[in-house]
């Protein structure tokens, strides 16, 4: 099983890695039990409210739009999670990198019920198992596949201090390293900076004034009065833990 490599426009690659099947399928299991509880729920209401007659069929009108609704409504309003999704870390996205849309959400809830054919969910487990990102029938038809999240790690010793004190943080550059610093470029800084302190003087001054100088030319940026290459890597890095730690999916840089 193999990540899915996207480049978007403002050439940032986003690495998608499918989520495993043992895991998908707990998550479905906790959202059924979800489901059944609600549905069950609903249809006890159903029949205390309404007479006799109605009650059976306002039951299972309930238990239908609940199976329906149930994933579409979470997946819009929790960025592609239900609770079993959370629960178990995984996340439906956009096969592209883009925002998950409605329709999209509203395709892999209709087909569902094609995937659980023959009762036990066989058609679904078949197709994600020769689909080379383990996509199931609602996902081919959608557009999305189901990928596993990375917690971002804690940032090495004095990165935040770094940010809180470098005149790089601003908003133009903020918007630079996003769009214009790659996955691979991201994890360079980082295990650059963690093996700073092993370097000799020498060789860490040269590696730092050439990745600088390389950080100026990417981001295409104005070299800064008495700043060193050092100072100039290890304000971007800042500036890289921050935009992961503030959210942007697309680029969570410092996972494991």
């Amino acid at each position: 099983m193999t990540a899915r490599l996207i480049t978007t426009p403002e050439h940032v690659t986003i690495a998608l890695t499918p989520a495993p099947l043992a895991a998908r399928l707990c998550a479905g299991l906790l959202d059924l039990l979800i489901i059944s509880a609600l549905g069950g729920g609903a249809a006890s209401l159903a029949r205390w409210l309404l007479p006799g007659a109605l009650a059976p069929a306002a039951a299972i009108t309930t238990g239908f739009a609940v199976f329906w609704l149930y994933p579409v409504c979470f997946e819009l309003h929790w960025r592609g999670q239900t609770p079993g999704k959370r629960a178990f870390g995984l996340r439906t996205v956009d096969d592209r990198g883009l925002p998950l849309a409605t329709m999209q959400c509203v395709v892999r809830s209709v087909t569902r019920l094609a995937d659980l054919l023959p009762g036990c969910g066989g058609v679904g487990l078949a197709v994600a198992w020769c689909d080379p990102w383990q996509r199931r029938l609602g996902d081919l038809a959608a557009g999305t596949m189901v990928v596993s999240e990375r917690p971002a790690a804690l940032p090495p010793p004095g990165l935040v201090l770094a940010l809180r004190h470098s005149s790089l943080d601003n908003p133009r550059l903020r918007r630079l390293v996003r769009h214009r610093l790659g996955l691979e470029e991201r994890e360079f800084l980082l295990a650059l900076l963690l093996r700073a302190e092993a370097l000799t003087a020498a060789a860490r001054y040269d590696l730092m004034e050439r990745t600088g100088a390389l950080l100026r030319t990417r981001l295409e940026v104005e070299p800064i009065a008495g700043l060193s290459g050092e100072a100039w890597v290890r304000g971007i890095a800042a500036l890289c833990w921050r935009t992961a730690a503030q959210g942007d999916r697309r680029q969570l840089v410092f996972g494991p």
